[in-house]
């Protein structure tokens, strides 16, 4: 029977050991705790009468959910009353346990317990019916194992209901007598205690990496793992990143701590992570710059002065797309890089550097333009137009000749032209007539298409009436199929 007590013990140890729970021993730190209340002997009378009970203990944290416990305490034990087995024993344990949180909350651990100590046994009423083998007072082992409440009130203290069995290894606190049968006695207790956590103030009730205490004394919510909400949790700032665990945006740049860590990696501490002048939310929400990056379209400007300075795009290293880079504009060439032809001269900046000419003078811009010199009343040939054999379609050689009778009259807005046409002495005159109408229309088309109104510009059919050379040779010929530009105005 002894045997099966001692088995049940350690049975219902390891049992409680495998129940998962999250105990708050470590929490506590260091316990002193005193218990009061009754003492119940098991052994061989009928009748079980209580007496009281007293004990002193020391706990300290081994684990977060397994506390040790050294103990000492006095009881009685009493039976058998009014009859010759009638006993009463005094006793002095002296113990080692281990308390095992089964089951915790932040206010309430459901515990068991199981360990060994050492009792002294001193038989104050000595049975009638004694057994004379036995002694009446001395020391021997014992087993206690039970189970428990606590109720955590408060930082420091905590009320704890527990009660168990102490299975002894003597059978001399009860010595009547037993006949054959040997038997080990053992007694209940239960009661009532408090006790004080001297290290309470190791308690992290939301497991952020701050006691209890620390964070009341900074103002962050010991119930609460991320006060601010900012995705840091409050052991994090205040240890590891220095960031003000009541405040999300540390820095005042519109991004939160947590957002700076974890996403675009600057520092929560600084607002200008890359020191451009621009603020770390600015970079990231307004110009979708890069935060980490002074620079982030590589044009030899800052983020901060693009924005601010000289109104460029930060993510464009080209604002105007002249060709030429914004930090080059500024810096080097001192032209806009908000506009692509600086000059107004209708050549871009990056083509006139290019091709060297000066992007702040428009008088470089384009070559002069060639005009006729043509009096009122004179007529001049256009050496250069050239037709398609006996066709009046003008071929691409005659470009520069009629650029420059455009030029002329772009020039001098007021003048008014005749076109003639002349022919060589081949074929016969009324075909001719019609070629070289034919063909000063074409060139007045010509000019109208380019921009030239038409009104300004008659044409007029010579054939081969008005000869300035001999048509005997082919050399002559060629200088009569002519176009002549007469002012006439």
């Amino acid at each position: 029977m002894e045997k099966s007590r001692y088995l049940f013990a350690i049975i219902a140890l390891l049992a409680l050991m495998q129940i998962p729970a999250s105990g708050q021993y470590k929490d506590q730190g260091f316990t002193i705790g005193v218990t009061g209340g009754g003492a119940i002997g098991l052994t061989e009378p009928d009748d079980y009468p209580v007496r009281a009970m007293g004990r002193l203990d020391f706990g300290f944290p081994i684990l977060d959910r397994l506390q040790g416990v050294i103990g000492a305490g006095s009881a009685r034990i009493a039976g058998g009353i009014d009859t010759e087995d009638e006993y009463s024993t005094d006793l002095i344990p002296i113990d080692f346990r281990f308390r095992l949180a089964v089951l915790a909350s932040k206010a309430v651990i459901l515990y068991g317990y199981g360990g060994a100590g050492w009792v002294h046994y001193s038989v104050e009423t000595v049975p009638a019916n004694r057994d004379p083998s036995l002694e009446i007072g001395g020391w021997t082992a014992f087993i206690p194992y039970g189970a428990g409440i606590q109720f955590r009130a408060g930082e420091h203290w905590a009320l704890r209901l527990d009660g168990g069995s102490n299975v002894t290894f003597s059978d001399a606190l009860n010595p009547v007598m037993e006949g054959d049968a040997e038997h080990k006695d053992s007694y209940a207790t239960f009661g009532i205690g408090l006790s004080y956590a001297i290290g309470s103030g190791n308690r992290d009730s939301d497991k952020d990496g701050l006691t209890d205490k620390l964070e009341k004394q900074i103002g962050t919510d010991p119930k609460k793992p991320d006060t601010d909400g900012d995705r840091l949790n409050d052991g994090e700032e205040y240890k590891q990143y220095k960031t003000d665990p009541l405040k999300a945006d540390t820095d005042n740049d519109r991004l939160k701590d947590g957002d700076e860590v974890l996403v675009n990696k600057t520092n929560p501490l600084k607002a200008d992570t890359d020191d451009d002048g621009l603020k770390d939310g600015d970079e990231v929400l307004t110009n979708k710059t890069d935060p980490m990056k002074a620079d982030t379209d590589g044009d030899a400007l800052k983020d901060g002065d693009e924005v601010l300075t000289y109104k460029t795009n930060p993510i464009n290293a080209d604002s105007d797309a002249d060709g030429l880079k914004d930090g080059e504009e500024v810096n080097s060439y001192k032209t806009s890089p908000l506009k692509a032809d600086t000059d107004a001269g209708t050549i871009s900046d990056g083509v006139e550097v290019a091709r060297g000419t000066n992007p702040l003078d428009p008088s470089d811009d384009l070559p002069k333009k060639e005009v006729l010199k043509v009096e009122k009343g004179q007529a001049i040939v256009l050496e250069g137009i050239v037709f398609k054999t006996a066709s009046s379609e003008i071929l691409p050689a005659s470009q520069d000749i009629l650029m420059k009778a455009y030029n002329t009259l772009e020039a001098y807005p007021d003048m008014e032209v005749e076109i003639q046409g002349h022919t060589d002495n081949v074929g016969k005159h009324d075909y001719n007539v019609k070629l070289s109408q034919s063909r000063a229309d074409a060139v007045k088309q010509w000019l109208v298409n380019a921009g030239i109104s038409g009104s300004r510009i008659t044409t007029r059919a010579f054939a081969y009436d008005k000869p300035i050379a001999t048509n005997d040779t082919a050399e002559g010929r060629q200088q009569n199929r002519r176009i002549e530009f007469m002012r006439v105005k």
